[in-house]
């Protein structure tokens, strides 16, 4: 009777609940809906205090894939990142199939030396796609902007693969209509 008494204790140590308050304590991944989301990698400043207050982190992470659905390509998504391009030093910033050719001098009052913008503008989608993965595994740019308006999920998956290989902000910008559809861009919540 002793020994069943004994195992029946270690069995109901080891069945002793884990604290859940914090769902982080069972995995890092974890989150209440009710909580702001959390990011375990590093992050940039945005630049906008109330941004900052949204985005898991307080800013926009490297090392991943951030989509941004804007209503109108050629919107206000530069003047948005304005504020991180003038913390990326000489590192080049890469733009590939913007919606409008790139003026000097909007980019100069942005805090973006023109010299240090790399300016892609291929015929295809696919080549695009192309493009903005290379240009993540070379590692030498500090911000590569993508816009599309259709991106197959596996051509978003590597481009997302590529992005954790590097420290740099990698944006992908796609029509507001795309927001409804999933995505498999990794959730940094």
């Amino acid at each position: 009777m002793d020994a069943l008494l004994y195992a029946h204790t270690v069995f109901l140590v080891h069945l002793m609940p884990l604290d859940t308050t914090q769902p982080e304590t069972i995995h890092p991944a974890l989150w209440r809906a009710s909580q702001l989301a959390r990011s375990g990698t590093r992050c940039v400043d945005s630049g906008h205090v109330s941004l900052n207050l949204q985005l898991p982190g307080g800013g926009w992470p490297t090392s991943s894939l951030t989509e941004m659905h804007v209503s109108s390509a050629g919107s206000g998504e530069m003047r948005l990142l304005a504020p991180v391009f003038s913390k990326v030093g000489k590192r080049p910033v890469m733009l590939i199939q913007p919606p409008h050719i790139p003026n000097a001098l909007a980019l100069a009052a942005m805090g973006l030396d023109p010299s240090q913008v790399i300016w892609v503008q291929p015929d295809r989608s696919g080549d695009a796609l192309w493009a903005a993965e290379q240009a993540l595994k070379m590692g030498s740019c500090a911000v590569v902007m993508l816009w599309q308006t259709h991106t197959r999920n596996e051509n978003v998956r590597r481009l997302n693969l590529a992005a954790q290989e590097t420290e740099a902000l990698c944006f992908l910008l796609k029509p507001l209509a795309s927001a409804q559809d999933a995505s498999p861009a990794v959730n940094n919540e």
